[in-house]
């Protein structure tokens, strides 16, 4: 692996205390990925196995840390907080959602003086959820492996078996533990390319998904015509579907705000004729106050009407809004085939 100093991966999503600077150094960056004795929370599950990948000098090193006893634990904790301390942030993979709540969990339990390190936490499963969403069917790290690095694992044990593999070792059976360590390096091994294979989507895009995510993360930057260079080039790539109907009314938006009403009319009307009802009401706006063009205005709310009354998913507001568009339009239109008035009563 090509050790670089730092990353800047586009479009990590970030919460108050955890947003990175602009680049993070990769060397103060610690991988982690756990294993434990189930999914649920509650006071029965373990967090048994702890892989931790760092860099020193020009290796790339990972420390499995085992809980061998689970009478161990709170020492077990205290070796894995005192590694992560000496670290600027952390990579998971829905590490957010899982692996940092689950030792935080073990800590309260435990009743130690100790919380979980503070510093940045990028996870690599909000990123490939914005990146690479509509490009591949699973989002799984190894669905990613595959389809990303070309890497296959062999006979690797699936996530869901590793539980059982622990239950095992503490009846005294040592054979199936050995693949959920091999399992849990694979997972470390695989963060650490994936974070540098993300990293080249800040400066190098591939194809039209990786080009449009980092339009999106420009945009949050406030660089706004190089946003919109790149939204121009992914939408001629981007299939039409569901899959891409973010990335397309996150580029209309843009289109909008910038004043190209034109341009943005064409992109909510493709979405419209997808059946995309949220883009036909801005386009109905568009084409009513923007560029006057009432009978297309009209066409588009009694269709987006029709459309909505055939199906069971939406509320009363959302009908009655449509109601009162196509009205508001229908006036408009008998107001200009009357013309102006000739003049008042007395």
């Amino acid at each position: 692996m090509e050790i670089s100093d730092g990353f800047n991966p586009a479009g990590f999503p970030s919460s108050p205390g955890t947003r990175p600077s602009s680049r993070c150094a990769l060397r103060e960056t610690l991988f982690l990925d756990i294993e434990t004795t189930g999914l649920m929370t509650g006071a029965g599950l373990l967090v048994f196995l702890v892989g931790l990948g760092y860099i020193r000098g020009n290796r790339f090193v990972v420390e499995q840390h085992f809980l061998k006893d689970p009478a161990n634990e709170p020492a077990f904790l205290e070796a894995i907080l005192d590694r992560w301390q000496a670290f600027g942030g952390i990579v998971t993979y829905n590490g957010r959602r899982f692996d940092r709540p689950r030792i935080l969990d073990r800590i309260q339990f435990q009743r130690l003086n100790r919380s979980v390190p503070d510093g940045y936490h990028l996870d690599l499963f909000s990123l490939a959820r914005r990146v690479w969403r509509g490009e591949f069917e699973s989002l799984a790290l190894v669905d990613l492996e595959v389809g990303l690095l070309g890497h296959v694992r062999e006979d690797d044990m699936p996530g869901a078996l590793c539980p059982a593999a622990y239950a095992a070792y503490l009846r005294g059976e040592e054979g199936p533990i050995r693949d959920v360590f091999r399992h849990n390096l694979e997972d470390i091994l695989s963060l650490a390319v994936l974070l540098i294979r993300a990293d080249r989507v800040s400066h190098s895009p591939s194809g039209p998904f990786e080009e449009a995510a980092l339009a999106m993360g420009l945009e949050d930057a406030g660089k706004v015509s190089d946003a919109l260079a790149l939204y121009g080039s992914a939408l001629r790539q981007l299939p039409s579907g569901l899959s891409t109907r973010g990335h397309r009314r996150r580029a209309a938006a843009l289109y909008r705000r910038c004043g190209d009403f034109s341009r943005a009319s064409e992109i909510w009307d493709e979405l419209w004729k997808e059946g995309d009802v949220r883009s036909a009401r801005r386009l109905a706006i568009v084409l009513e106050h923007r560029f006057g063009n009432l009978k297309r205005a009209e066409q588009i709310a009694r269709e987006a009407l029709r459309f909505m009354q055939n199906g069971a998913a939406w509320g009363s507001r959302a009908l009655r809004d449509w109601e009162k568009r196509l009205a508001r339009i229908r006036n408009k239109r008998a107001a200009l085939r009357q013309g102006p008035a000739r003049g008042r009563s007395r």
